[in-house]
């Protein structure tokens, strides 16, 4: 039996400072088209 498929509603961005480089970084998080990822 297998979990219903789930994604997140909208992109997301984070802005921050990276862990190693100590420079600027940005990350978006965007929905998955459907039967796609993990």
């Amino acid at each position: 039996m297998s979990k219903p498929q789930q994604t997140i509603k909208q992109a997301i961005s984070y802005q921050g400072i990276g862990l190693h480089s100590g420079e600027p970084v940005n990350m978006v998080f965007k929905p998955a088209p459907e039967n796609t990822g993990i």
